[in-house]
């Protein structure tokens, strides 16, 4: 941006900015426009307190790529996006405000959160003195009452100067020297070019701060490339040379003058092509015409014929389909039967195997006097199943034993079970739910089981206390319900006393039967245990086995008793289905033979006729033949064929006249196979552009086409050459021109550096005679710039290969991928420091985190100060992190550099220092500045709360200084010998004061 205020001073400064519930402070006013000091515990804020400027100054509004905008970073690493934005925004209430005076006029411009990651902006016409009220009770030092962003919105749209900002685009408006705009007011940077890159040079510098080790070189290379592009107005002097396309027109006059060579190489035979094609269209034209007229008498002579022939074909045709049709049919209707024949094996043997089955069942249930296959199939598997364990326990006479003493436990079981089943029976009209009604008895069954055996003798009170209760029951979809809601695991059952006398009958039967069977098997066992030559345990081991074979067929069989009925019937069904399907396709097979006796009888009928009229078409397939072979040899070209007749060629349709024909067609194809390969090799030889050498050219006439297309070619050949040796001169005007740009941008760069050296050693620097910015360039920039000094250019001939493929490298590596142009930071590898020390020694060796701090501070006032705009002041704070590793002398060296800038010191470090407070002048205390316990907290962990008044500054006492009152002693190390003293009321924060290690406190008391 130009600067057309000539003779007039604009004065722009940052004076102060506001933490509300953001970057752990719960509400923290710290002034910009004079030098201060931030004293604290690792952690503790400090540093996140001075990068918040960046939010501020930068024309962001959200976090995404959080590290590649603000390089947010700690020790353990890059901050996230997430972590940023919930550090310095945790929640709705979150504020950052920074007061900016332009010209006299002060206004605020407050950041609040937003959705997304992102933050918005309110520019407001107003002092930081009118806007606090909003976030901060000055009386009670606590937030304000409704903190919120609809309060703050309503507020600033009480200006009518008030702007709200959400794009980055309007932000590059306001923000950076925004000058003769009605706002104006709203600058914040006054830089000398209000664009992309001289806010990328603005970050670059500012960013130095932060850096360490070759990301400081790294920012600083660029911020200086930016620079020189800025301070030099004219454009030819700002380094875009597209290198890129010049190479590229360097390789089209290469390949141009390359295909001249060949186009002269080729002349001779161009010519001789063009003789060749001038003999092939004579016999072509010749060839065409006689071939139309006798095509058109083989048309019309043809016709005659082929309607019968066509007629009758078409019928001998169709019979042989009808005839193929009704033997397919046959086939089908065959296969059809077989595959039903296999179904029918199938399933017959599928009825055997079930009657088989059957017949087992029913013989075992006639023999057990049972017509249930179910029931019987689960008493003999419970036989089965004790015959099994019998057998085992047959191998050794200890199980024999073991399996004996089980059973006459068993068979003790079964008594007593038969006893209280006995006396259910003699007492069934004395249980206890044979007096209630159905449903009560029915209610009490389902609850529990154990109702249905009890004999109990209740009181007519307890037994209508069970109806009462019974009464309160329903029943739902066949489960108990109470009160409308169903107990899902109570099944409503039903009760009657006959049914249970019958169950209970039933049990009897059951048991005296398993005693029956019990006891045959305790006294086989007993006779095997007495037994003791064990012929009888074989025996029985024998009959046992015997037995347990015979019953798994009877079991296997009942099992299957029920499914096999069933299978049989069904199966009978389908039997009898696929037996009328094997008939209905016999009798289909039959008639259908019928069918085929007459067709074949037809088809020989028609097939005597198609016979007599096909020999005579033999002469027009003839005819037909030869008329083909000249259309597919020869490309025929469209002829009016009436005209021809009409002029008196009419040549007559027979075999000779077709035989003359082909003799001039192959006197045509001798000629093509030799002009054919001659121009297939002259088109390989010759690029054409209008040509596609990739695709394979195969008839004559394309080939032909191609070799035309040469015409303008060879008949501007000399013109051609003429213009080449133009073009050639012209370009080699450009190349020249453009490293001479090369040239300059190499001479502005060592200037630059050079100017920006003499200033940084206008002050001393620890013990370093000279510090020196080290311009390192890309090696192959530095390829380039050596060609473009050796290299005349003023030759009418192209340079080496090796010349543009320099300048080719250099471009693919460090040109814009979309533009193709270059930067001045293209050229720029990396800037590193040079010390020269008191004995004369130059070293590049990094020194000690003081000086280099030192170094990088005076830099940044030095390049702040360049970007600005011309006639303009711009007072801001200059961040120095980790201030106390500087000694006293590059402590006070460093601020005056930076105050002589007409910029603010923004130091921070954890250990209180009396060298840094001299220095400075100004400090706080940020661990000695929470809000009191008391007061509630909007958002935890948001506890600092720094206050105007907080601060120290040297030579003045703190305002509301205690009237008792003690100073904290400084660190040991920064302050030598300090001794302990006391300090009356009046007492004011001197030079002496610290230097005897007694300071105001941070809260407005004193310490010792």
């Amino acid at each position: 941006m130009t600067n057309t205020l000539e003779g007039f001073t604009l004065d722009y400064q940052l004076k102060r900015v506001a933490f509300v519930n953001s970057a752990s402070h719960y509400y923290s006013e710290i002034m910009l426009d004079n030098h201060l000091a931030l004293f604290g515990d690792n952690n503790a804020g400090k540093t996140a307190s001075l990068a918040a400027l960046k939010l501020m100054l930068y024309p962001e509004t959200d976090f995404t790529e959080c590290f590649k905008k603000f390089k947010f970073q700690g020790k353990t690493g890059k901050y996230s996006t997430e972590d940023s934005y919930n550090f310095y925004f945790p929640c709705d209430q979150s504020f950052l405000i920074m007061e900016i005076e332009s010209n006299n006029e002060a206004s605020c411009i407050v950041l609040y959160r937003a959705k997304g990651y992102k933050y918005n902006r309110w520019f407001i016409p107003a002092s930081y003195d009118e806007v606090r009220p909003l976030f901060f009770d000055e009386q009670s030092k606590k937030l304000s009452d409704d903190l919120s962003v609809a309060k703050l919105s309503a507020f600033a749209k009480q200006y009518k100067q008030s702007i709200e900002v959400t794009e980055s685009k309007k932000l590059v408006e306001l923000m950076y020297g925004n000058v003769g705009r009605e706002d104006s007011r709203y600058c914040i940077v006054p830089l000398m070019e209000n664009n992309k890159n001289a806010v990328n040079a603005f970050r670059n510098i500012f960013q130095m701060a932060f850096d360490s080790g070759s990301e400081a070189g790294e920012s600083l290379a660029e911020a200086i490339a930016t620079l020189i592009e800025m301070k030099h107005s004219r454009r030819e002097e700002k380094l875009s040379a597209d290198l890129s396309q010049l190479a590229q027109e360097y390789q089209s006059l290469v390949q141009r003058g390359e295909e001249l060579v060949v186009l002269s190489n080729n002349h001779d035979a161009y010519n001789n092509l063009s003789k060749s094609m001038a003999v092939l269209d004579e016999l072509e034209t010749a060839i065409s015409n006689e071939y139309a007229v006798l095509n058109k008498h083989f048309i019309t002579q043809s016709e005659s014929y082929s309607g019968n022939y066509a007629q009758i074909n078409q019928e001998w045709l169709m019979v042989n389909k009808q005839i193929k049709d009704q033997q397919e049919q046959i086939r089908v209707l065959d296969s059809e039967r077989s595959v039903v024949l296999g179904a029918i094996s199938t399933i017959s043997a599928g009825i055997e195997d079930n009657q088989r089955f059957i017949n087992i069942a029913e013989q075992v249930m006639s023999e057990h006097n049972q017509t249930d296959a179910h029931s019987l199939q689960i008493e003999l598997s419970k036989k089965l199943t004790a015959l099994n364990e019998e057998l085992a326990a047959l191998d050794n006479e200890q199980a024999t034993a073991g399996m004996l003493e089980g059973l006459i436990k068993e068979q003790n079981i079964k008594k007593n079970d038969l006893r209280r089943a006995n006396g259910k029976s003699d007492n069934i009209d004395s249980l206890m739910l044979g007096r209630f009604s159905q449903n009560t008895s029915a209610v009490l069954a389902s609850i529990n089981k154990d109702f249905t055996d009890l004999s109990a003798e209740l009181s007519d009170d307890a037994e209508q206390v069970l109806m009462d209760f019974a009464d309160l029951f329903e029943t739902k979809d066949g489960m108990l319900a109470i009160g409308g809601e169903v107990l899902a695991n109570t099944p409503s059952l039903s009760y009657s006393l006959s049914e249970q006398k019958t169950k209970i009958d039933g049990d009897i039967k059951n048991i005296t039967e398993q005693l029956t069977a019990l006891d045959a098997r305790i006294k086989a066992i007993n006779v095997t245990l007495r037994d003791t030559s064990g012929e009888s345990r074989r025996e029985r081991i024998i009959e046992v086995s015997n037995q347990i074979e015979t019953l798994k067929t009877q079991v296997e069989a009942l099992k299957r008793h029920d499914i096999a009925l069933m299978d049989i019937k069904s199966s009978t069904v389908k039997l009898k289905e696929k037996q009328a399907i094997v008939q209905e396709r016999l009798d289909s097979i039959e008639a259908i033979k019928n069918d085929l006796v007459a067709l074949e009888q037809s088809a020989r009928a028609i097939g005597a006729k198609r016979n007599e009229i096909q020999n005579q078409n033999e002469q027009f397939e003839y005819y037909e033949t030869e008329l083909k072979r000249i259309r597919n040899t020869l490309e025929v070209k469209d002829v009016d064929v009436d005209a021809l007749i009409d002029s008196g060629f009419n040549p007559t349709l027979n075999a000779a006249t077709l035989r003359t024909l082909g003799g001039k067609l192959n006197k045509l194809i001798e000629v093509k196979a030799d002009f054919m390969p001659r121009a297939r090799l002259f088109i390989e030889a010759v690029p054409n552009e209008r040509i596609d050498r990739f695709k394979e050219l195969h008839r004559l006439s394309e080939v032909k086409a191609a070799i035309s297309s040469y015409s303008t070619s060879f008949s501007t050949l000399q013109l051609q050459k003429n213009r080449q040796a133009i073009d050639i001169s012209s370009h080699n005007r450009i190349v020249g021109s453009q490293l001479k740009e090369i040239s300059d941008a190499h001479r502005i760069l060592e200037t630059s550096v050079r100017d920006i050296n003499n200033e940084l050693n206008g002050h001393k620097i620890s013990n370093l005679e000279k510090v020196s910015l080290r311009l390192h360039l890309h090696s192959d920039f530095e390829h380039v710039y050596k060609l473009s000094q050796n290299y005349d250019l003023s030759q009418d001939k192209l340079m080496g290969s090796d010349f543009y493929q320099s300048l080719l490298s250099y471009v693919q590596k460090h040109a814009n991928k979309r533009t193709g142009l270059l930067k001045m930071k293209d050229i720029i590898k990396n800037i590193t420091f040079e010390y020269l020390d008191a004995t004369g020694a130059v070293t590049d060796k990094p020194q000690s985190g003081g000086t280099t701090s030192t170094i990088t501070a005076s830099i940044i006032s030095i390049l702040l100060k360049r970007i600005f705009m011309v006639n303009t002041t711009f007072k801001m704070p200059i961040v120095i992190d980790e201030v106390a590793a500087l000694d006293g002398t590059n402590t006070s060296m460093i601020v005056d550099c930076i105050n002589e800038h007409g910029f603010s010191a923004f130091c921070a470090t954890p250990l209180r220092s009396t060298v840094v407070c001299q220095a400075v002048g100004r400090w706080v205390t940020i661990d000695y500045n929470h809000v009191d316990p008391n007061v509630s907290l909007i958002w935890p962990g948001c506890v600092l709360r720094i206050l105007p008044s907080s601060i120290g500054i040297l030579g003045v006492k703190p305002e509301d200084a205690s009237e008792h009152y003690d100073a904290e002693v400084f660190d040991t190390q920064e302050a030598n010998n300090s001794t302990q003293a006391g300090l009356d009321e009046s007492a004011s924060v001197t030079t002496e004061a610290l230097e005897s290690g007694l300071v105001g406190n941070d809260n407005g008391s004193w310490r010792k």
